[in-house]
């Protein structure tokens, strides 16, 4: 069966992440020598306390170099950069842009990753050994987009079902889940949240649903790495579209039939 594809998806950000040996020799310095390589497309840059799932070691640092994030001038794009991880996210921004769908992002992360890996090698840095990836979707879902009230939830997630003892379900005041199940053949953990919350910016009631494919092994060649990445979002789209009402994905999303 194909994978889905929507029109309009409710999509706010997706990440393509990859972790791989720490590159002992690799330090803050190199990281403004690549930036000039990149600069055109990452005019911003911006400093952060290092993923804790990707932890390193800074036995012989005196300063350890924190995440860094490299920012398009659109706000849509972010390259992170430590020193065993590399991530690639797509993000509306500030400019709202239309997802550009899967196969566009891609390609950029594919296209930052083989500048970062070139840039390693010449600088004699090391050797980008990848021993992880993780694929994620995030999706805001907004009032009066198929439901009005925390308890018309499951009009969007119909699995989801709330006490009806005493009219409970009438004050449901927030929902927040989380469950995790292994995908076969040796792709990962699928990882799925949902959570509601209030905006106030837009003073709205919002519905988060997030779905994170993760692979913790190594991989044999980049390549390999990216098809892991094909597997994955087929099995992210599919469990999406298994998990959500079929009405609200043709007439809000627009499902392609």
């Amino acid at each position: 069966m194909p994978t889905p594809k929507y029109e309009k998806p409710p999509i706010t950000e997706v990440v393509f992440d990859v972790s791989f040996n720490s590159l002992e020799e690799f330090h803050s310095e190199h990281l403004g020598l690549f930036w000039s390589k990149i600069r055109k497309d990452f005019p911003r840059c911006e400093q952060a306390i290092p993923y804790d799932d990707h932890a390193v070691e800074y036995s012989e640092e005196v300063f350890p170099m924190p995440r860094y994030w490299f920012i398009s001038e659109c706000d849509s794009q972010v390259l992170q950069i430590q020193k065993n991880h590399l991530a690639f996210n797509w993000r509306r921004g500030s400019g709202k842009k239309d997802y550009p769908h899967y196969e566009a992002v891609k390609a950029s992360f594919e296209k930052y990753l083989k500048k970062f890996s070139d840039f390693i090698a010449e600088e004699k840095l090391g050797i980008l050994e990848v021993t992880g990836a993780q694929l994620s979707y995030s999706n805001a879902i907004y009032e009066n987009e198929g439901w009005n009230s925390f308890s018309e939830i499951p009009k969007i997630l119909p699995q989801i079902s709330f006490p009806n003892q005493h009219m409970l379900s009438e004050h449901i005041s927030g929902l927040s889940l989380s469950y995790a199940y292994l995908v076969p053949n040796n792709v990962g953990t699928l990882v799925i949240k949902a959570h509601t919350a209030i905006e106030e910016s837009k003073n709205k009631k919002l519905l988060r649903l997030e779905l994170i494919l993760k692979g913790d092994h190594r991989f044999d060649n980049v390549k390999e790495t990216l098809n892991w990445f094909d597997v994955s979002h087929e099995q992210i789209v599919s469990t999406f579209a298994k998990i959500t009402d079929d009405e609200i994905q043709l007439n809000l999303w627009k499902k392609r039939k």
